[in-house]
């Protein structure tokens, strides 16, 4: 079983929240780990590889995600944008066993989530199995709606062609 987490991290600099991310890497075993939010340059991201023991490192062009991956994994971006990494990861010692993994942190406007999932279109494998996670800025239906903004049935009726025409 391939073990993994997402975390919109919201700033990793500071030494509490390296703290439980170390302890939750730790407690579950994690094979790789994404974040978004790092607060951080983009230059910085191999030092934290370092710090929390991982042997490899994606991101997308802007920083706003970081995945860190531990061997025998490797890691190859095939998508980005400033809203997602798309990473295909393949276990050395399993001949032909790969993942696509999609870490996404969508914009709040309706127009930069319409790219982004043009985006996704773009990277969804045919062949491969394929797991889309992160934090959407959207949903599908208004009982899952707590404070912030009203929902929108516009916005979850996009976000729910997407999710069709993707076959997630």
């Amino acid at each position: 079983m391939i073990k993994g987490l997402f975390w919109n991290v919201r700033g990793i600099s500071k030494a509490p929240k390296l703290r439980r991310i170390r302890k939750l890497i730790q407690m579950h075993n994690l094979q790789f780990f994404a974040i978004c939010e790092p607060w951080l340059e983009v230059d910085k991201a191999e030092r934290y590889k370092y710090k929390l023991n991982f042997h490899g490192l994606v991101h997308n062009s802007v920083g706003s995600v970081w995945v860190f991956f531990k061997e025998p994994f490797s890691g190859l971006v095939i998508g980005e944008s400033p809203q997602h990494v798309s990473v295909r990861l393949s276990h050395v010692h399993i001949l032909g066993s790969q993942l696509v993994v999609s870490f996404v942190h969508v914009r709040c406007t309706p127009e930069e989530r319409c790219e982004l999932w043009d985006g996704l279109l773009r990277d969804n494998p045919s062949s491969d199995a394929w797991l889309v996670g992160g934090d959407f800025n959207v949903i599908l239906d208004a009982e899952e709606k707590k404070g912030g903004r009203a929902f929108n049935p516009v916005e979850a009726t996009k976000f729910r062609q997407f999710i069709n025409e993707a076959n997630l």
